[in-house]
């Protein structure tokens, strides 16, 4: 009869745990790589991410020195229309692009800057409120929203004029550019305002088209209505009086680019860009 060699029920319980061990000791070591795999991974899109920003921050400085180049070239410097201004710009730079259109701080009223007249004809503005943004101690304003810390200024007033005003501008509105409720905060009735927007629309009145009409000097603004239409005589007492005030202008001082930018064929960083037009100077960065 053979010898036969029984297994040892130590062997067997010692190779039950050296397996058991190895199977945890693979589950660990997974766990660790899958950690380690997302933690690269993270980092990776980070480092995606931060150069994409810097790519979009490369592409909005490209657009400020096209529109600088652009406004120094500008044939008409003497007046600015919404037509001229809101153009769209386009260039393409390697893996990158950027668009842009212009506005103008002279299109707001400088909220620093206006009479109890003007501030009391913003929307949600009273009397009393005008008062005490006029007489606040923080005045000249550096960013608009500084107005909330004005008393009686809430939230809920501030969202209501907070697109008419501005902190950028000369303290002057230009006709040619100035919104409806704008031209209305300047104390003009609304027949009046109308009378202007038909002007400047022009023959097809659509707004910022190629055959607007535009004021090209603020001496003759009186005049080029009068030959549009006829005026009320509180109509031209109105025009008068903002004029002999210095209240209207023609043209833009201070202009906001509106950038767009894309990198690697998807849209990326947008930015708010205030330049001073006669230096060049940035006043206002802002990334959106």
């Amino acid at each position: 009869m053979p010898f036969l060699l029984k297994p040892s029920p130590y062997l067997s319980r010692n190779s039950a745990a050296i397996l058991f061990i190895a199977l945890w000791t693979l589950v660990v070591l997974s766990i660790l790589v899958v950690g380690i795999a997302g933690r690269i991974s993270s980092e990776i899109s980070f480092v995606k991410y931060l150069e994409n920003r810097l790519f979009s921050f490369y592409l909005a400085k490209a657009a400020v020195s096209q529109a600088i180049i652009e406004l120094k070239d500008d044939k008409t410097k003497d007046y600015d229309t919404l037509y001229e201004l809101r153009k769209q710009r386009k260039a393409i730079l390697g893996e990158g692009a950027f668009e842009f259109y212009l506005t103008d701080e002279e299109s707001l009223i400088n909220i620093s800057m206006p009479s109890m007249t003007m501030l009391e004809h913003l929307p949600g503005i009273d009397q009393v409120l005008a008062e005490l943004i006029s007489k606040s101690s923080l005045k000249p304003f550096l960013l608009k929203e500084e107005l909330l810390l004005v008393d009686g200024v809430t939230g809920e007033i501030f969202l209501e004029f907070k697109n008419l005003i501005t902190t950028f501008s000369s303290g002057q509105v230009n006709i040619n550019t100035a919104g409806q409720d704008t031209l209305k905060a300047l104390g003009l009735e609304d027949d009046l305002v109308e009378i202007i927007l038909r002007y400047r629309r022009g023959p097809d009145q659509l707004e910022a088209s190629e055959d607007d009409g535009e004021f090209k000097d603020s001496a003759s603004i009186l005049n080029d209505l009068r030959k549009f239409t006829i005026l009320m005589v509180e109509q031209e007492l109105q025009i008068a009086e903002l004029l002999s005030s210095n209240s209207l202008c023609v043209n833009s001082s201070n202009i906001r680019l509106n950038i767009s930018t894309q990198v690697h064929g998807k849209a990326a960083m947008k930015y708010a860009v205030i330049l001073e037009r006669a230096t060049g100077k940035i006043k206002f960065w802002q990334e959106q």
